[in-house]
């Protein structure tokens, strides 16, 4: 097969040589060009420019289609011999540079047509050609570099790179060709990372208590342009809100290898805080010496800080990359839509009553929280105010136990801790960064407080001569109950000693 392919090669580089100096009738003169997208549409929203590289009619011999009388555009003959290089040299004729030209697969050649097409582009002057609306018309039969000049889409395509098309096609011989234009764009993803190794897990919504350390993952795709692209701009911006404080150093740059990326001349990173107090880090790369490494994955992590919102409202970070759409001295770039991780937490607020009246309410009690049960580890303390309330904010989902310390002037300490557990149902899906958390409770007395999403509850206590206790109805019954029966016990204790006397 190999052989045969050689002598149909053969045969039309011969016939082509012939052609050079025998006319041929070709059966039309001219041709078009319509510039097309992935989706099959006539790409309308960009500007390109034609230029003839090889002049030349069309014939058939059989199915195959013959180029025919070609003549080579003389200012292109260097580019062409220096791009496709041996055998081709600097005193080839210009029958020789068509051979080259005629002998380029498209499908066999790729590279070197696409290496071909860049190489031209440099030497290119006025357009001898525009496209209105998408499609080249009247196009004499030749070999056209084609150049989009300007790209206005709104979907942060770039320019493509230059390509080379003939007209007629090489297949069918058809003189109204349609190029679809491989364009590229950019995206970046955003996910807060659970757990480590083979075990991690990647969500948009996580719930943290105060303190606890957000690990982000940043997933980044790299655009691509013609080799001779100038002033070209990527970087990225991600942004996170008050309540989350950045680590510094932990920012990790890596290929699609898993290769870390050092800062050293490849990009740089730059932390600003903005006028609402959130935090921008910008990682601003050195496009050429990141060009062929993408995807990219960077990994960075954050504290939920004191300055947290507590509740259904969550702690939003959002992510953004911005790079050139039209490289170039005074090119323009694009940035994409934002996209958005949240971390929650909530709170739970105690308010301390009197039993007998609740409208009552008790500040200077003391409370200690524990997230275990052994009550080993103290999480905070809080002191309820003139209202009566203690608030421990900054908590995640699980059981906790609050230990009453100290009681109000004149109460009782609670004789037990009191146990709250919490679950939290996160949103499934995060699009804008103001979705919500939906907190709960199963502890009797205590509640979700509706969207705020803060646990709150009563803790009543008791006043007198009363038995440690939780300051239940229950409590108060026996404590009095108790007395009664310790006066009986004295009086019978009397009246024994009195008969004991007279005896």
């Amino acid at each position: 097969m190999k052989k045969f392919k050689g002598l149909g090669t053969l045969l039309l580089i011969t016939i082509l040589l012939l052609s050079l100096s025998i006319p041929v009738f070709a059966g039309g003169t001219s041709g078009s060009i319509t510039m097309k997208n992935s989706e099959g549409n006539i790409k309308t929203d960009s500007l390109y420019s034609a230029y003839k590289i090889v002049g030349w009619n069309m014939s058939k011999v059989g199915s195959d289609v013959l180029y025919t009388d070609m003549v080579l555009t003389s200012k292109y003959k260097a580019d062409i011999v220096t791009s496709l290089g041996a055998p081709l040299v600097a005193t080839s004729s210009d029958a020789d540079v068509l051979k080259a030209v005629a002998a380029l697969n498209e499908t066999d050649d790729a590279k070197k047509v696409a290496k071909l097409a860049v190489d031209l582009s440099s030497v290119v002057g006025v357009a001898e050609y525009t496209a209105t609306a998408g499609v080249f018309t009247n196009l004499p039969y030749g070999y056209y570099l084609i150049m989009e000049t300007a790209n206005n889409a709104s979907d942060g395509t770039v320019l493509s790179k230059p390509i080379l098309v003939a007209v007629p096609d090489k297949k069918e011989g058809n003189p109204a060709v349609s190029v679809t234009v491989k364009t590229s764009t950019a995206t970046v993803e955003k996910d807060i990372v659970i757990g480590d190794g083979a075990n991690a897990t990647n969500v948009k919504a996580a719930e943290k208590k105060i303190g606890d350390t957000v690990n982000y993952k940043l997933t980044a795709t790299i655009p691509t342009y013609a080799a001779n692209a100038t002033g070209i701009s990527y970087y990225i911006t991600d942004t996170l809100s008050k309540g989350l404080t950045l680590t510094q150093g932990s920012v990790i740059v890596q290929d699609f290898k898993g290769v870390v990326i050092p800062v050293s001349g490849n990009y740089t990173e730059t932390v600003t805080t903005n006028i609402d107090e959130s935090t921008a880090l910008k990682i601003d790369f050195i496009y050429d010496k990141i060009k062929d490494l993408g995807p990219l994955t960077i990994t960075y992590s954050a504290t939920l800080n004191q300055s947290a919102k507590v509740g259904s409202t969550g702690n939003p970070n959002s992510v953004t990359l911005t790079y050139s759409n039209n490289p170039g001295s005074g090119g323009s770039s694009y940035t994409t839509p934002p996209k958005h991780t949240i971390v929650y937490t909530t709170g739970i607020q105690l308010t301390k009553v009197d039993v007998n009246a609740k409208q009552t309410k008790l500040s200077g009690a003391t409370f200690e929280i524990y997230k275990d049960h052994a009550l080993s580890i103290c999480l905070g303390t809080a002191v309820t105010d003139k209202d009566g309330i203690a608030y421990f904010p900054g908590l995640d989902a699980g059981t906790y136990w609050i230990k009453e310390t100290i009681a109000p002037a004149g109460y009782d300490l609670l004789k037990d801790p009191i146990e709250v557990k919490i679950g939290v149902t996160l949103p499934k899906t995060v699009t804008n960064g103001n979705e919500l958390a939906e907190w709960n409770t199963t502890t009797p007395g205590f509640a979700n407080t509706g969207n705020l999403g803060i646990i709150c509850g009563e803790v009543i206590n008791t006043k007198g001569f009363q038995l440690p206790g939780t300051g239940g109805m229950g409590t108060t019954l026996f404590t009095v109950g108790g007395v009664i029966l310790l006066g009986v016990a004295v009086g019978l204790l009397l009246i024994y000693r009195r008969k004991k006397k007279h005896a």
